[in-house]
């Protein structure tokens, strides 16, 4: 057992070797909740938080750094104390809770703070879901809050606050960064006296099975779950996961304003209908409410898959008005999807969205949107245009393998001449696309050109070609090339 024997002490745990360290019980002092103690990396196993009693509670603060891997065991109904997880992994092998029985009075919270701000990722996972609630009469503060580099995976549900009533208890989680993701039910138990529920998101991904937003929750000051539905002013909600196909029921309004991004991954034609489905379906939401949207879709392919220019994607769905649009893609346009293979046609068919008319993008439309941000040939991303003023126009930078935005004068076809006896002028490029016609042509008055070669060479970004000229020089003697799209 691990006992904090005063208020205020201090210790930083290291293990020494390889294999792991064990405690039966882990941070029994309920009486000393200004102490502060470190895991500083290693393998570590707690059996449970304090002594599984209403007395005998954790308390205290409990770092995790230099990627301290802790496991909890055997934790039963009374998860105390503030963890930090600033650089390693915090692993509860059974649901969390809080929850204290019949006890009255102020006990301890439970503060769970997940993020990479000591030096690397912060992780907390847990077999089964999270209670955010005290079990009796008290006077807490309970919080889960997410930050950048912080990852939080439930199985199971997120559940803030319990039925009975209190003397003045907070539960909340603050998604600021990072991942939530569940595989339960996120929601708050019924409106109950002496207790606030909130739920603020300003920033991170959540994946959700089921949203389930109710009159216990208190309104956040900016995005969260609301009394009557679930406000995305920011941050990204992403059905099943990035890259894992999957639905999320959200059984309330949905509003999506900007930044707010949906995010969503299309493995096949089959709409998923669990958390988590196959690679080969795809992402989809479904409102029991109202939709209201305004904030940004991602579409990503993933699986391999080439959706058919037939294929309809219902990837939203509403049970009441469906209001708004994208404010990237408005309905009636077409959305590229975030790796540049293609576009879709988005388009509003009654309360729901679908993703249609699918087309393949060109390579030099892929070059287009990776490096000018349109795949449109015109504006500062037309062929003729040169956006960085370096003489090379847009056709010319993508055929030589050059940016159209950083001035390179470097990377310009070059002419030499041969030494003698052949005195032949020579022209050097690079043929670095294999979608383009390269023709070098010749002429001695600058008027009448003659074609000298058609795609010389072979294609490469490194190895340049080399073509000379198919006379001796006259006293004038000039090279061009010219570069065009079939």
């Amino acid at each position: 057992m691990f006992q904090v024997g005063a208020d205020n002490a201090r210790a930083v745990l290291r293990q020494s070797g390889t294999g792991g360290v064990t405690f039966s019980f882990f941070g029994y002092n309920t009486a000393a909740p200004n102490s502060a103690h470190t895991f500083d990396g290693g393998a570590w196993t707690l059996g449970q938080i304090g002594q599984n009693n209403s007395g005998a509670q954790a308390s205290g603060t409990y770092t995790l750094t230099n990627a301290a891997d802790v496991t909890i065991s055997t934790n039963g109904t009374f998860a105390h104390g503030t963890w930090r997880v600033l650089n390693g992994s915090l692993r509860f092998a059974s649901a969390i809770s809080v929850l204290h029985g019949s006890a009255t009075g102020t006990n301890t919270s439970l503060v769970l703070q997940v993020d990479n701000s000591g030096g690397g990722p912060g992780l907390l996972t847990a077999t089964g879901g999270l209670t955010l609630a005290d079990g009796g009469s008290m006077t807490n503060a309970n919080s889960l809050t997410i930050g950048t580099g912080g990852t939080v995976i439930l199985a199971g549900g997120l559940t803030l606050g319990s039925t009975t009533a209190r003397t003045a208890e907070t539960d909340t989680v603050n998604l600021t960064g990072g991942e939530l993701s569940l595989s339960g039910t996120l929601a708050a138990a019924a409106a109950t006296t002496g207790q606030t529920r909130t739920f603020n998101w300003t920033g991170g991904q959540l994946t959700a099975a089921v949203i389930t937003p109710s009159a216990g929750f208190a309104t956040p000051a900016s995005g969260g779950v609301t009394p009557t539905g679930l406000n995305q002013t920011a941050g990204i909600l992403a059905p099943g996961d990035i890259a894992i196909p999957g639905r999320t029921t959200n059984n309330g309004n949905y509003t999506l304003a900007n930044p707010g991004i949906l995010a969503l991954d299309l493995g096949g034609t089959t709409a998923a209908t669990v958390f988590q489905g196959t690679a080969s379906q795809f992402d989809n939401l479904v409102v029991t409410g109202t939709t209201s949207l305004g904030g940004q879709l991602s579409v990503s392919l993933g699986n391999s898959f080439i959706p058919a220019n037939s294929a309809t994607f219902t990837i939203l769905t509403s049970t009441g008005t469906l209001t708004g649009a994208f404010a990237n893609a408005p309905f009636g346009s077409r959305l590229i999807t975030s790796g540049a293979e293609g576009s879709f046609l988005v388009s509003q068919i009654g309360n729901t969205v679908t993703l249609s008319d699918y087309a393949s993008l060109t390579p030099l439309e892929s070059w287009r949107q990776a490096a000018l941000g349109s795949i449109a040939n015109t504006g500062t991303a037309a062929n003729a245009a040169d956006p960085d003023r370096d003489g090379l126009p847009n056709l010319l930078e993508y055929a030589l393998g050059t940016s159209p935005t950083s001035a390179s004068a470097t990377s310009a076809p070059s002419i030499s001449l041969l030494p003698a006896p052949a005195s032949k002028l020579q022209l050097s490029f690079l043929r670095a696309r294999s979608d383009l016609t390269y023709t070098v042509e010749a002429s001695s008055d600058l008027f009448n050109w003659a074609v000298i070669a058609t795609n010389p060479g072979t294609v490469s970004s490194s190895v340049p070609v080399t073509v000379a000229d198919t006379v001796t020089p006259a006293p004038r003697r000039f090279l061009r090339l010219r570069v065009s799209n079939p």
